[in-house]
């Protein structure tokens, strides 16, 4: 008996240890910081952002068209209907790549187009191997993180041959809204759920709630004109809506609403 009592005490120490080292290895965000608005023409379903050249990408909702702001300000157009490398059949999703490009997933072809951040093509991968791919996202290795609609599971593909290298999460979501790849983990948000997996697909963490991940290996709740981590609570200088899409990427927070988009910036 006292010795399980001994073995259990020790386990409770080294449990509060590991939680120590993991607060220990999270970095404190010192503020917050307004990069850009941008206001689109239609209601916004996703944004990227690249801060090498400023860069503004935004999708749509029900939309085959892609447009790109440099600076704040309208750049280029492409997608819609054709059969041109730039037009698409039902674009579902997009991503960034490590090499200042982005990629976008075309469902109904099944096939993943390369545009530099210009919006310039430079070439297609095909993902006949999924049956509805609909979601996608890109780790620094190359490797592409797709979730199959229909089979109801997640993917990573190979970034030499893209054949499926890791299925996982078979039926675990119903209608996931947005793949991420933030600080470390792998983040799919699911209305009032989100995920946290590793990048073999080893589910981490599980929340009934809105819960966001960035570079700094924080766990963030944004709410009430509040972001909050386990140990700091950071008021916006900027009122955020209640109805707004929020996510972050890295050390990005997105803010989503109707046809507007603010982006800000961690600052460490």
């Amino acid at each position: 008996m006292r010795k399980s009592f001994y073995l259990i005490i020790l386990f409770l120490i080294f449990i509060d240890a590991c939680t120590y080292n993991t607060m220990e290895n999270t970095k404190r965000i010192n503020s917050i910081k307004k990069l850009q608005n941008i206001q689109a023409a239609t209601n916004i379903k996703k944004v990227l952002y690249d801060p090498r050249e400023n860069t503004v990408i935004i999708l749509p909702f029900n939309s085959n068209e892609i447009f790109i702001y440099k600076q704040g300000v309208f750049f280029n157009k492409i997608g819609g209907s054709g059969f041109d490398n730039n037009n698409f059949k039902k674009v579902t999703d997009i991503c960034l790549s490590n090499d200042q490009a982005f990629f976008v997933l075309d469902s109904f072809d099944k096939v993943i187009k390369k545009f530099d951040l210009g919006g310039t093509y430079k070439g297609s991968i095909s993902v006949k191997i999924l049956s509805d791919p609909s979601l996608i996202e890109l780790d620094n290795n190359g490797n592409f993180y797709i979730y199959d609609k229909q089979r109801k599971d997640l993917n990573i593909l190979d970034r030499i041959d893209y054949r499926i290298i890791v299925n996982f999460a078979k039926f675990q979501f119903e209608n996931p809204e947005y793949l991420l790849i933030s600080g470390n983990k792998l983040v799919v948000y699911e209305k009032t759920k989100t995920c946290f997996f590793d990048l073999t697909g080893r589910l981490d963490r599980e929340n009934q709630s809105i819960i966001h991940f960035d570079s700094g290996l924080n766990l963030i709740d944004v709410s009430n004109q509040q972001l909050k981590t386990l140990s700091q609570t950071i008021d916006f200088e900027n009122s955020l809506n209640p109805n707004s899409i929020i996510y972050i990427r890295n050390s990005i927070i997105y803010q989503i609403y109707q046809n507007q988009v603010n982006l800000y910036e961690l600052i460490y």
